[in-house]
C-alpha cells in the first residue's frame, strides 16, 4: 500500500488549516483528506472548539490592560504578570482536557443512530467502482490501525494478507450510521469493500443485487461487512481486532 503523509506533516498542515494559512489548493486537498479520515476530522473539530473557548475565556475586551510598571512598583506588577500567565496555562489545560474527553474515543453505550441519508452498501459499492475505486484516504500500517482506534476504541490488524489481496485505503462511508468506515481492497484485481461499524448497530440491511455478496462477522465491538462479487469471504479471515489499552469494555 502507498503510505499517506507522515504524522509531523499532518500536524503541521492541521495547524495551518486551523489558522487559515493554507493556499486554496492546499486547503481543498486537506479538506478532502479530512473528510475521508474520521480521526483527522475529530482532531480538527477538537482544535476549533478549543480555540473558540480560549477566545471566549481570554477575550482582550474583557481583560484590563497591564501598564508598564513604575520602578517603585516593579515587583508587585511582576507577580501579577506571572500569575496571569499561570492562570492562562492552567485554564488552557482544563479546556483542552474537557474537550478531549468530550470528543475523544469512547465506547458506544447505545446503538448509533441510523442516518436517513445513508446509501445502501450496494449503492456505495457501485458508485465507488464507477468512480475508479479510489479511496478517499490512502494509508497503511499504523495510520490504518489508528483510524479504527480513534473511531471505535479498537484496532483492526491485517494478518499476513495473501499476495492476491491489496488494501488501498479508507473512505467515509456513512452506511447506516455516521460512524461507518469503508476499507477499499482488491482481490485478484477485483474490487472488494469492507464496511466497519459498531457491533451494536441495529436495523435491516438491504439485500444485495444478483451476482453480489455480503459476508458479515462480529469482532470485538465491531461488525465488519465484506461486499464483493465473490461468493466466499476473501479478507475477513485475515482480520483481527485488538483492544486498546486503558479502555474498558473492549472485547
Amino acid at each position: 500500500m502507498t503510505g499517506g503523509p507522515d504524522k509531523k506533516s499532518v500536524e503541521h498542515l492541521l495547524a495551518l488549516y486551523v489558522d487559515n494559512e493554507l493556499t486554496p489548493e492546499e486547503r481543498a486537498e486537506f479538506e478532502k483528506a479530512m473528510n475521508a479520515d474520521p480521526a483527522l476530522r475529530a482532531e480538527v473539530e477538537l482544535q476549533n472548539r478549543i480555540d473558540a473557548s480560549l477566545r471566549e475565556l481570554f477575550d482582550a475586551s474583557n481583560m484590563s490592560p497591564i501598564k508598564t510598571p513604575a520602578p517603585a512598583r516593579r515587583n508587585p506588577q511582576l507577580l501579577r504578570r506571572v500569575a496571569a500567565i499561570l492562570l492562562f496555562a492552567v485554564s488552557m489545560g482544563v479546556v483542552y482536557w474537557q474537550f478531549r474527553g468530550e470528543f475523544g474515543p469512547s465506547p458506544f453505550a447505545d446503538p448509533p443512530a441510523l442516518t436517513s441519508s445513508a446509501r445502501t452498501m450496494q449503492a456505495y459499492y457501485d458508485e465507488a467502482v464507477a468512480g475508479g475505486f479510489e479511496p478517499g484516504w490512502v494509508c497503511s500500517g499504523e495510520q490504518f490501525e489508528n483510524t479504527f482506534r480513534s473511531r471505535f476504541g479498537q484496532r483492526i490488524v491485517l494478518d499476513d494478507l495473501p499476495n492476491n489481496v491489496k488494501i488501498s485505503g479508507l473512505g467515509y462511508a456513512k452506511i447506516r450510521t455516521a460512524q461507518t468506515v469503508s476499507v477499499y481492497a482488491r482481490v485478484d484485481d477485483q474490487p472488494v469493500l469492507l464496511f466497519v461499524e459498531p457491533a451494536i448497530t441495529t436495523g435491516t440491511l438491504t439485500p444485495m443485487k444478483e451476482g453480489f455478496y455480503r459476508h458479515e462477522r462480529t469482532m470485538g465491538r465491531l461488525l465488519i461487512h465484506e461486499v464483493s462479487q465473490f461468493p466466499e469471504p476473501q479478507i475477513l479471515d485475515h482480520i483481527s481486532v485488538v483492544k486498546c489499552k486503558g479502555r474498558t469494555g473492549d472485547g
